[in-house]
């Protein structure tokens, strides 16, 4: 008995220093706000990457407390499991380290979605249990507009939480009228697609039949 009673003071003196170490790792933090940056081409990384950061920074300054930021898509890798220099992910990593100052506990990665419904629920995973009560994905328009799309259905499906909001960090005002048509063929096909399989996961598996679903895969 004074063997258990020990051994469950031990787990108790252990839950309150990782409590203690957790505020005191996130005290400068607002971990109820995200921002997102999905990796696209180059020109589009650029944009985004500066959009996402001139928005931190007012935060920070507003606020006295730093977002969180995420990167996401998929984490290209060589044979032995390290980035490959000079990919899209390894130069926005580069690019806030190097010119922004952020620290690796600044960032949240996920390294593995392939599209933008991907990115979505990838993005979901990652913030299944944590404090996230908005997210900021710095992009152009008709791209948030999918994004607000995959919300819409999450929230249907219950896999994204009600109280969780999805905002647009603009990196464009105005998109060029080929970029903005682009978009909106790519929205209507996520529509319809989404229209045809009933839901995320299925769709994910309809445009990428060998990826195993989620956890939370209905």
């Amino acid at each position: 008995m004074k063997k258990i009673k020990k051994d469950l003071q031990e787990q108790i003196n252990l839950a309150e220093l990782y409590d203690k170490l957790y505020s005191e790792a996130n005290k400068d933090y607002d971990l109820s706000k995200l921002i997102v940056i999905p990796t696209g081409d180059l020109d589009a990384d650029i944009k985004r990457t500066e959009k996402a950061m001139d928005y931190y920074l007012n935060f920070i300054q507003d606020n006295n407390k730093k977002p969180k930021i995420m990167v996401v898509g998929n984490i290209q890798r060589d044979k032995n499991g390290g980035l490959i220099k000079n990919s899209q992910q390894y130069n926005i990593y580069k690019n806030l380290r190097i010119n922004y100052g952020l620290r690796p506990m600044d960032l949240r990665i996920e390294g593995n979605s392939n599209n933008t419904l991907e990115n979505m629920l990838y993005l979901l995973d990652k913030i299944r249990n944590s404090q996230v009560k908005s997210i900021f994905i710095s992009t152009n328009p008709s791209h948030y507009e999918r994004f607000k799309l995959f919300e819409k259905e999450a929230k249907k499906e219950g896999i994204m939480k009600e109280d969780v909001e999805i905002y647009h960090i603009p990196t464009e005002n105005k998109e060029p009228l080929l970029k903005k048509i682009k978009g909106e063929i790519a929205y209507l096909q996520d529509y319809f697609i989404l229209k045809f399989t009933g839901s995320l996961n299925k769709a994910r598996g309809f445009k990428h039949k060998k990826v195993k679903n989620l956890p939370y895969s209905p």
